[in-house]
């Protein structure tokens, strides 16, 4: 079996766990969710690292780009245990709210890694970075008004947006920076940009739903159910466009 059809069976099997993970979460049964959420985000991270062995004897660039990536779905799917351990929990307790911030803590950390591999390969990120962080504080002096978070959550949740942001901003300015060098996107490496911008977007729309979802003024199950599904989209695209380095 080639790794291409391994890479191919973790995407299905994730996939697979995905939808029965929103399935159960939809309908309460919140420990199988938590099981089956982390199998799906494992599975998806396991894309990264076989792309990554894929990568190794065919890649002529520099391996500090992919294993930034390899190491953003890892924290990433950390993150997704932790955050949906918390759901098994009392809500309020000191061990709720602790599973929440390290999931928190854990999604930042593979969004840092995630921007790193975007300003490593990026002229302008000195442009890209200042203007995002503007852009984000703005948004988030207006988001958070409607929202009922404690202090701590709107700490962490500003360095969060500022770091999400400069992910979009880092990323779509590389996309800029490829189509002025003349480099096409529909064909490698050019291609794994364009993917790489792409689920940077999916990322900070369905991670401002989650926050939005969490602590608005009132709860929307389909919501939920969208941002999730806009959360795994941006696993499958974020590890998949490592294939794509090389031709």
């Amino acid at each position: 079996m080639t790794l291409l059809n391994v890479f191919i069976l973790f995407l299905v099997s994730g996939c697979f766990l995905q939808l029965s993970f929103i399935t159960c979460d939809s309908h309460g049964y919140m420990k199988s969710a938590v099981l089956l959420k982390g199998l799906a985000s494992f599975c998806f991270a396991g894309c990264g690292l076989i792309a990554f062995l894929f990568l190794l004897d065919r890649y002529n660039g520099d391996f500090i780009y992919p294993i930034l990536v390899c190491f953003g779905l890892i924290a990433g799917a950390v993150g997704d245990i932790a955050l949906g351990i918390r759901h098994t929990l009392k809500k309020g307790s000191i061990p709720y709210h602790g599973s929440f911030l390290l999931g928190i803590v854990c999604f930042l950390g593979g969004h840092v890694f995630y921007l790193a591999s975007a300003i490593i390969n990026l002229e302008q990120w000195f442009i890209c970075v200042p203007i995002a962080v503007v852009c984000a504080l703005i948004f988030v002096y207006f988001f958070f008004k409607i929202l009922k978070a404690k202090p701590i959550y709107k700490i962490v949740g500003t360095v969060y947006v500022c770091i999400l942001f400069s992910f979009v901003f880092c990323s779509v300015g590389k996309v800029i920076e490829c189509i002025a060098e003349g480099i096409v996107l529909d064909t490698a490496p050019g291609l794994a940009v364009f993917l790489i911008a792409v689920a940077s977007i999916v990322f900070t729309i369905s991670d401002i739903l989650t926050v939005y979802n969490a602590f608005g003024p009132k709860k929307h199950p389909t919501m939920r159910l969208f941002s999730l599904s806009l959360y795994y989209a941006a696993q499958i695209v974020i590890a998949s466009s490592l294939l794509f380095l090389v031709n």
